[in-house]
């Protein structure tokens, strides 16, 4: 919570970086043209973010410890990282498929994907105990939460008037 990781350009080309005891300090040296929805994991020892091309989105796993890439791993075209699972073993993203949004987990250690969630994105977030997910509803402009049980419970709607400010 004393650290700040960012994407700069301060070299001309994209790096990880670190704000920590009011010093920057480049993290990584990939020199790309674009990182895209870096997030770390809840040890903040790991970062995985996105690279793009006009064929390819590719993730990177990346120890910030040791600073050193540990997996790249090809993703769909339309994928977006969410966030780690607690256990550090998946990744959720969505993807853009069928004119509609789902949820996947990504298993870091074999790099297959599970679709998990229909119609959902925004956010994949396992609560602090592992017992639940919460994600967003995209049909129904919600915020959910499902249970280990497969119960699902609504935790908020956006009140009509302002649905703009969810977009497709």
């Amino acid at each position: 919570l004393k650290t700040l990781y960012f994407v700069s350009n301060r070299s001309g080309l994209y790096d990880i970086w670190r704000y920590h005891n009011n010093t920057a300090e480049r993290m990584t040296n990939i020199k790309a043209n674009m990182i895209e929805r870096p997030i770390l994991n809840l040890q903040q020892d790991k970062i995985a973010y996105l690279s793009r091309s006009n064929s390819q989105t590719e993730m990177t796993l990346f120890d910030l410890i040791n600073k050193v890439e540990l997996k790249r791993i090809e993703l769909p075209k339309k994928a977006f990282l969410l966030s780690w699972s607690n256990d550090q073993q998946y990744i959720y993203f969505n993807r853009f498929e069928d004119d509609q949004y789902n949820i996947y987990t990504l298993d870091i250690t074999t790099s297959k994907t599970k679709k998990i969630l229909l119609n959902a994105a925004g956010i994949a977030q396992e609560s602090t105990d592992g017992k639940s997910l919460f994600y967003g509803d995209m049909i129904n402009r919600q915020l959910m939460q499902r249970m280990a049980s497969g119960e699902v419970r609504v935790l908020f709607k956006i009140p009509e008037n302002e649905k703009g400010l969810i977009t497709h």
